[in-house]
C-alpha cells in the first residue's frame, strides 16, 4: 500500500473528511486531496504531524501493511462514537441500553 493510500485509509477509518483531517496538520482540502492522490509527496514534516495528531507508529508508513492501529484520544472516540450512533440510527443513550451495542461496535473492530 502506498503511503498516499495509507493516509487515505488513516483518514477514512478515523471518519474524518478531508477539511477536518488537514485542520489538525495544517493543511487545507485541496492539499489532503493532493497526498491521498500521490500528487504532492509527504514530507518527513506531515508525516510527524500526522502520525503525532493520529496516533499512528511513525513506521506504519514505511512497512506495516493495512489499517494502522491508532493510538486512542477521546476526540477520536468520540467522532468515531458519533458515525457509529449515525449509521446505527439509535440515540446515545438506546445504544447504550441495547443488546444491539456489541454487534454495531464489532463493525468497528479495526480500531
Amino acid at each position: 500500500m502506498s503511503k498516499a493510500s495509507k493516509i487515505r485509509c488513516l483518514r477514512e477509518n478515523i471518519g474524518l473528511r478531508r477539511t477536518e483531517f488537514g485542520l489538525k496538520i495544517g493543511c487545507t482540502y485541496g492539499q489532503v486531496e493532493r497526498l491521498e492522490d500521490g500528487l504532492t509527496p509527504l514530507t518527513e514534516e506531515l508525516r510527524t504531524k500526522i502520525c503525532r495528531e493520529y496516533g499512528v507508529n511513525e513506521d506504519w508508513f514505511d512497512s506495516s501493511p493495512g489499517v494502522p492501529q491508532l493510538e486512542e484520544n477521546s476526540d477520536l472516540r468520540r467522532k468515531r462514537l458519533k458515525k457509529i450512533l449515525e449509521e446505527s440510527g439509535m440515540s446515545q443513550r438506546e445504544f447504550g441500553k441495547s443488546s444491539h451495542g456489541g454487534d454495531v461496535l464489532g463493525r468497528w473492530s479495526l480500531f
